[in-house]
């Protein structure tokens, strides 16, 4: 079998280049982790904060990827600067595709794990078998630097899909599982020490660093509720981009970490210490796997993150059970950002859709401290139908008639109420009770034609959304649309049940006396048009 340093010398010499990658020195493995955590932290910020969705952000750094890679297979020698912005935007895509995977297609993160395990094994192998090696000291031609760069994408995803089935496996805090990896790390540089195979240590810690990395970044960007420092995912990127920015310019000037020559044959390895080592990282893997297992079956809450879904169907909640157990003050605000989401989408502004949705993430991820401790299930419950929002309205192609169910759906639960007696209901309308009992909301609702009913919660919406957004006129304005809307329907309406007729009429009524009033008190127009809602949802 030929040796590297023979199957180099057959290289033609138009072949081959000055090794492209930096010497693996302290420096390689302090600036690697610095690149995961701040690829992490800013697609986080990107995708979720600025609300320009999953598919759409993994869109943008493919382009990205494609642009940092032409320059780094461009270049003639190893530049840090442009190694490293590669390492950063291919940490982010194979992030991002992971989350691809589990978020938008709903992969099961052990599926996911195995394939993308089964697909570097396959890079690996065929690598091998045309190289002799997959030493990062040999990438001298071009077919060993796609190779290489390929290894590292498939790495950068695998470590996303593993460190994240840790934490749906442990429920462990960022601060915690941050510990996980970079054991392993210490265990691999300690069998590194002892005579391991080289390249295989390199490559399995090259794979941790990635969870150490992404951990690191929740951990600092969390907020203290969560474990986490609570930096917030842009204070993290810019802190990491400056420690990056900072390494990079001292590597450039001191040009520690760059291969000058060709490799050299290395030194003999020892075949039977290797076997000896090969063990020890299987009672490695054995131990790791027990603590995972055994971490699996202590109490412990699990990670509900943007692609969860809602609470388990073997103990489901109703909607009422949900918002009761929260303060009403909580759930009217989520509630009015809802509405006023949905006015934004019926009105056609997409755009304004996908920014009004962002405060909804932003107030239930700031009211999570305080409403979670008071009931898990009924924080999973709504947490779920605000996380199938975020999905449906951040698509990489928003569907109008999806997005609209979701955000019914959550308007639905967030304007429940416990049951009432008839006279608290007709109370809280506004109006004095029937001498007959008036039917609850849902069997008034019910009563009439889906499409007539959405119509006037949606005028409802819109106008409950322009008052909070402080434009009375516009308010006063869009309830006589609702007051016309209704009308025009009585004579189909009226006919299906009296009753119910009279039960919303009441109500309306008292949102028209509330709006036109001749000095508006805003708690009472609010009031009256959530009353409202909460019966037409």
């Amino acid at each position: 079998m030929a040796t590297t340093t023979e199957r180099l010398s057959a290289t033609p010499d138009a072949r081959r280049m000055l090794n492209k990658v930096p010497e693996v020195t302290i420096w390689f493995w302090v600036i690697k982790i610095l690149c995961t955590t701040v690829g992490e932290s800013f697609a986080d910020w990107i995708n979720t904060t600025l609300g320009v969705g999953l598919i759409n952000t993994s869109l943008i750094f493919t382009a990205v990827l494609a642009g940092a890679l032409g320059w780094q297979l461009s270049t003639k020698r190893y530049v840090p600067f442009v190694y490293w912005l590669t390492v950063v935007v291919l940490s982010v895509t194979g992030t991002l595709y992971t989350d691809i995977l589990t978020d938008s297609q709903g992969v099961p993160l052990a599926v996911s794990s195995s394939v993308f395990a089964g697909v570097l094994a396959v890079v690996f192998g065929i690598w091998y078998a045309r190289e002799r090696t997959l030493s990062i000291h040999s990438i001298v031609t071009r077919p060993r630097e796609l190779f290489y760069w390929l290894a590292v994408l498939v790495t950068f995803a695998l470590g996303t899909a593993t460190g994240d089935w840790t934490l749906e496996l442990t429920g462990w805090t960022p601060g915690v599982s941050v510990l996980l990896p970079l054991g392993l790390i210490a265990a691999i540089v300690l069998a590194w020490r002892l005579g391991a195979s080289v390249v295989l240590s390199f490559w399995l810690a090259y794979i941790l660093t990635r969870p150490l990395g992404a951990n690191l970044g929740d951990w600092l960007a969390s907020p203290g509720s969560d474990g986490g420092l609570g930096l917030g995912t842009a204070v993290t990127s810019v802190v990491f981009l400056v420690a990056i920015l900072a390494t990079v310019l001292y590597l450039t000037r001191s040009r520690s970490d760059v291969i000058e020559t060709h490799p050299q044959a290395a030194g003999v390895a020892n075949p039977v210490r290797e076997r000896i080592m090969l063990g020890y990282y299987a009672v490695v893997a054995v131990a790791t796997a027990a603590l995972l297992v055994w971490a699996n079956h202590q109490p412990h809450a699990a990670p509900v993150g943007e692609g969860d879904g809602p609470a388990p169907a073997s103990a489901p909640l109703t909607p009422e059970q949900a918002t009761s157990s929260f303060p009403p003050a909580d759930i009217a605000n989520f509630r009015t950002i809802t509405a006023d989401t949905l006015a934004k989408l019926n009105s056609g502004d997409q755009a304004a859709v996908t920014t009004r949705v962002t405060d909804l993430e932003k107030a239930w991820d700031d009211a999570q401290p305080t409403l979670e401790p008071k009931n898990q299930q009924a924080w999973t419950f709504l947490d779920g139908e605000i996380d199938h929002v975020l999905k449906a309205l951040r698509a990489s192609n928003p569907d109008k008639a999806t997005e609209a169910d979701a955000l019914n759906t959550l308007l639905t639960s967030l304007s429940s109420t416990p049951p009432q007696s008839p006279t608290a209901a007709a109370g809280a309308a506004g109006t004095p009770a029937p001498a007959t009992t008036p039917p609850a909301p849902k069997p008034a609702t019910a009563s009439f034609p889906p499409a007539d009913i959405a119509n006037f919660r949606t005028i409802t919406a819109d106008t409950l959304a322009k008052l909070n957004s402080g434009h009375q006129a516009a308010a006063t304005t869009r309830v006589t649309d609702l007051e016309k809307a209704w009308d025009d329907a009585q004579p189909t309406l009226e006919p299906k049940n009296q009753q119910a007729w009279t039960f919303l009429d009441g109500e309306i009524d008292h949102v028209l006396k509330a709006l036109r009033a001749s000095n508006p008190d805003k708690a009472t127009e609010t009031d009256a048009l959530n009353t409202l809602l909460t019966s037409l949802s």
